[in-house]
């Protein structure tokens, strides 16, 4: 067991790129049914590109050096951090980019939503990733 150390600005950078590339959604559904599509593509492309700078930063956040677990194994993480994470790892955000996770990265989140008292949001990140699982993938769920 160990105790991870969670910086506050790097959740925070993670809540902001969630936060802008939803925004950059709703613009570009906007502009589509505005019927400007060249402008909506824009946006759909600035998402896109949202989406791997989300996933470089959450994988720079768990890929953090770890100190040896206190005694009964148990980490603390503020409630603040915490309501933080689960807020920027959202159900929309999982259901947009969980394709684009791979197994390993999908279980480390989901084990992480579990131990912050998220199952159900651990389970929809993963749910979201089985889409794209091929068969002989972790999550390969059937046709």
């Amino acid at each position: 067991m160990t105790t991870i150390h969670i910086d506050a600005a790097a959740l925070t950078e993670l809540r902001e790129l969630a936060a802008a590339r939803l925004q950059a959604l709703d613009t570009a559904d906007g502009l589509d049914e505005q019927g400007q599509h060249n402008q909506a593509s824009r946006h759909h492309d600035k998402a896109e590109n949202l989406d791997r700078e989300l996933a470089a930063a959450l994988i720079d956040l768990l890929d953090l050096e770890a100190d040896p677990a206190p005694a009964g194994g148990f980490m603390a993480i503020s409630e603040d951090v915490a309501n933080a994470f689960t807020t920027a790892f959202g159900f929309y955000t999982a259901d947009d980019v969980g394709v684009r996770f791979s197994c390993t990265e999908i279980d480390a989140l989901a084990e992480l939503l579990i131990a912050l008292g998220h199952a159900d949001l651990a389970d929809a990140w993963v749910d979201a990733h089985a889409r794209d699982d091929d068969e002989g993938d972790a999550h390969y769920r059937g046709a």
